[in-house]
């Protein structure tokens, strides 16, 4: 019988995908007393560079526990995987934006993340395709460190193409997910890994999004949880930029340089450089 809360069994199972996050309403339903396995994880996780973070303990990252305000079900994840490290008093700002973006914003927002880097801030973004990408690179390229939440597995890195850019973000920065180990991304997953972009940092920068873009969701997010919320204005006929040009319509601050983001990251961290 594997019980809820710090036990390790139950924690063994999930790092190994026996049982999904969305099963756990259903199967604490069923099994209010704990869920009966009897089945071993097939590997061990710490052989493979990976920690477990537990909510309460030490690691977790603190902006993740706002998300008890939000509806039950986006809550603080129980448990997260890790690869990398996370250091207490970093200063993180989330960068996100479109998949498919033109080449002058994916260049904008790659020297925006390598000055961000340059001034000591993480950059956290969700290792997608286009400007998340861009992000990522960089930082690293600044000599920054780069913190990146998967909507997949840490054994699933998606996209494929971005393989290489998450084994030098665990190396310099950390990759996080909440989903078990080989879990292949679904399209469900990305707007509920939006959430915890949106947490993870006081400042959420939206670098490019047209109408439908996930990057909406993560700023939504941001805005519930009383986060920053900037964008870059794009010309009004332009729809890459439509999505972006309707949240600085309901009041996110217009940013056109590395300096008005740091400047609102004070603004949004209390002012106060962490040690």
């Amino acid at each position: 019988m594997v019980q809820y809360g710090k036990d390790r069994g139950f924690l063994a199972y999930h790092e190994a995908g026996i049982f999904l996050p969305r099963h756990w309403a259903k199967l604490m339903a069923r099994y209010p007393g704990g869920i009966p396995l009897d089945r071993k994880p097939p590997f061990d996780p710490a052989e493979r560079g990976i920690r477990v973070l537990i909510r309460g303990e030490a690691g977790y990252p603190e902006g993740f526990d706002d998300l008890r305000h939000l509806d039950p079900r986006e809550g603080p994840p129980v448990l997260l995987q890790m690869r990398g490290e996370l250091f207490p008093g970093e200063k993180y700002v989330t960068l996100v934006g479109a998949r498919r973006s033109d080449p002058s914003t994916l260049e904008r927002a790659r020297r925006w993340a390598r000055r961000l880097a340059e001034e000591g801030v993480v950059v956290v973004s969700g290792l997608a395709r286009g400007v998340d990408g861009a992000c990522h690179r960089g930082a690293l390229e600044g000599g920054g460190r780069t913190v990146a939440l998967l909507g997949s597995g840490l054994g699933c890195i998606y996209p494929p193409e971005h393989e290489e850019l998450a084994e030098a973000i665990a190396q310099r920065g950390a990759l996080l997910s909440e989903f078990p180990y080989g879990m292949k991304p679904r399209p469900f997953h990305f707007p509920f890994r939006n959430r915890l972009l949106a947490a993870f940092s006081p400042l959420t920068v939206v670098v490019q999004a047209g109408a439908q873009s996930g990057a909406l969701h993560t700023a939504e997010y941001a805005q519930s949880l009383g986060r920053g919320v900037a964008a870059l204005p794009g010309p009004v006929e332009d729809p890459l930029y439509e999505g972006s040009n309707r949240l600085l319509q309901e009041g996110a601050h217009p940013v056109t340089s590395v300096e008005d983001i740091l400047f609102l990251w004070r603004l949004y961290a209390g002012g106060r450089e962490r040690d």
